[in-house]
């Protein structure tokens, strides 16, 4: 019996979600303080250039306000290292990375030191952005939009 695409991404996604929630646990525990870890990720649409004010600057402030321990970002269209740095100080971290600088980059921000950063985008329509803060291990991906199949490839190659 063979399984049907969609179940394959979802059950793909599901065991990549179990494992950051199995990395996140330990991270709690042992973190200063800490009753948990606040993660934000969002597609900003272009790189904010299909609206940029003042949704560009909204943005920036209600991630103050919320105060994430960590952003992923997908869609950071015109952005550098150094205006990602920018913006990720706006928000209180100090440390960021992103993925590229062409195309549909994708890019994390943290309060916390980045580690163990790889960039890779053979197989990856628009990259995968793979890096570890503490103990958790994130991948930043923005899945290919326009071709279903090419996603499922996308989930499996996360697998491997």
């Amino acid at each position: 019996m063979q399984s049907h695409p969609g179940r394959i991404a979802r059950q793909l996604l599901g065991l990549a979600f179990s494992c950051l929630l199995a990395g996140f646990v330990p991270a709690v525990a042992n973190a200063e303080s800490a009753d948990c870890l606040k993660v934000v990720t969002h597609n900003v649409w272009y790189g904010f250039t299909k609206k940029p004010a003042p949704r560009h600057e909204q943005w920036r402030q209600w991630l103050q306000t919320e105060a994430p321990d960590v952003v992923c970002l997908q869609e950071l269209n015109g952005y550098t290292s150094d205006k990602l740095a920018a913006d990720a100080a706006a928000w209180g971290h100090e440390h960021s990375v992103i993925l590229k600088t062409d195309g549909f980059p994708t890019g994390i921000t943290s309060n916390r030191p980045i580690h163990d950063v790889s960039r890779l985008q053979t197989g990856f329509h628009h990259g995968l952005l793979r890096c570890r803060i503490g103990t958790i291990w994130f991948y930043v991906i923005h899945f290919d939009p326009s071709d279903f199949q090419h996603r499922i490839e996308e989930a499996e190659l996360l697998s491997h």
